[in-house]
């Protein structure tokens, strides 16, 4: 690899896999909780974040395996100025790459991440009363998870559903489950 560019993306996109792969295997366990689903993927986008402030440190490891260490110069055609321009600022390589490459691919993938995040959070919404109950939960908490519920599935589930949840929970509570 010779180009500056192409060393930093790969100390890049190394650094995003590691961290989707690890969340990956997470995501797909058949144990895991719908809340710590949501954690794992908040938490990528926290990775991201902090890729953002962190070029500098992927422009010396990328600048480690290539014997050049100059960005490539972007060639384009020069806008043709007329008396009524500004002086119009131009970026220097490194800009053009933060810019252009690096927060574009940051930006995109958390955005992404946010929708699958909000996907998430909302079965975890949905869901969560049947997974969290305990004898110690409130009455109001019930009330409130099974009314969620309720309303995402009105056709599935009865109207007194909210009772017989209630007398589960008793019942889980005397028997041990």
């Amino acid at each position: 690899m010779h180009i500056l560019e192409n060393c930093i993306l790969c100390e890049v996109w190394n650094d995003i896999l590691q961290s989707f792969s690890g969340c990956s295997l997470s995501l797909q366990s058949a144990q895991i909780e719908l809340s710590t689903a949501v954690n794992l993927m908040r938490s990528l986008g926290t990775v991201l974040q902090q890729m953002l402030d962190s070029l500098d440190e992927y422009e010396i490891r990328g600048a480690a395996r290539t014997t050049n260490h100059e960005y490539k110069t972007a060639k384009c055609c020069k806008r043709q100025k007329t008396c009524n321009d500004a002086t119009a600022h131009s970026f220097s390589d490194k800009e053009t790459f933060r810019g252009n490459t690096f927060i574009a691919i940051t930006d995109k993938l958390k955005s992404s991440l946010e929708h699958w995040i909000k996907a998430y959070e909302n079965i975890d919404k949905t869901f969560s009363i049947l997974t969290v109950f305990s004898p110690t939960i409130s009455r109001s908490e019930i009330n409130e998870g099974i009314k969620h519920l309720c309303q995402r599935y009105s056709d599935d589930l009865p109207v007194d559903f909210t009772k017989e949840f209630l007398q589960f929970v008793e019942f889980t509570s005397l028997s041990d489950i």
